[in-house]
């Protein structure tokens, strides 16, 4: 985590860092369940923005279960992308802004005393900063043409952006069914959904692993 601090600060103290834009949003997976760790009601007039299409305002309450969702990438260019619905972002200007962040979803994350641990994580978390930059070719290419008598738009039509999203996951310990309170009961439950999803990690992982020794290349 303390490189992801000196990333986003590096990237703020850029000589062009007005026109970078960070995005940050933090959600949880709990028992399969979706939910933002973000929302609070005291933020509902603040500077969230919700969903892909920029919604102002948090249309999710607290705890509401978020869906994953598949948008079609553009002329079927790349592959399609992968979001979740509803989720808030949050503009991030400064490193405190987004370790105020990390500490309000900390706090809102879904935690519980088990026999092996009395402050155990319960879920799996995934932070997602995303960062926009103006594209550079462009950007050059924009500054000739002005010098020679061109003009960009005042909506800065023309400028095209690079996107690039970062994704930390800290994932929910690991916990045999004999060692949580018992059959049956909410933490045995937890156990069950946090193994599962580990082991499809794992699985996910191998393949990966065995497709890249095939190919003979690195994933």
């Amino acid at each position: 985590m303390h490189v992801l601090f000196r990333c986003i600060e590096y990237l703020l103290n850029q000589q062009d860092a007005s026109h970078c834009e960070i995005w940050a949003s933090y959600l949880q997976i709990y028992c399969e369940t979706i939910t933002d760790l973000l929302w609070q009601p005291s933020y509902a007039a603040k500077e969230a923005i919700v969903g892909s299409e920029g919604t102002t305002g948090l249309a999710y309450g607290a705890n509401q279960p978020l869906l994953l969702r598949e948008k079609a990438a553009p002329k079927k260019e790349g592959p399609a992308e992968v979001y979740v619905e509803g989720l808030s972002r949050y503009p991030i200007r400064s490193v405190e802004d987004l370790d105020e962040l990390l500490n309000r979803g900390d706090l809102n994350r879904s935690t519980a005393a088990t026999n092996m641990n009395e402050t155990s994580s319960r879920s799996h978390a995934v932070l997602i900063v995303k960062v926009i930059t103006p594209d550079v070719n462009t950007s050059v290419n924009n500054a000739q043409s002005q010098k020679e008598g061109a003009h960009t738009g005042a909506d800065g039509a023309g400028v095209s952006h690079r996107e690039s999203t970062l994704m930390l996951v800290d994932l929910a310990g690991s916990e045999r069914a004999s060692a949580t309170a018992g059959r049956g009961n909410t933490r045995s439950e937890e156990a069950r959904a946090i193994n599962l999803s580990l082991s499809a990690l794992g699985n996910c992982m191998s393949a990966l692993a065995s497709a890249s020794a095939t190919a003979g290349g690195v994933v």
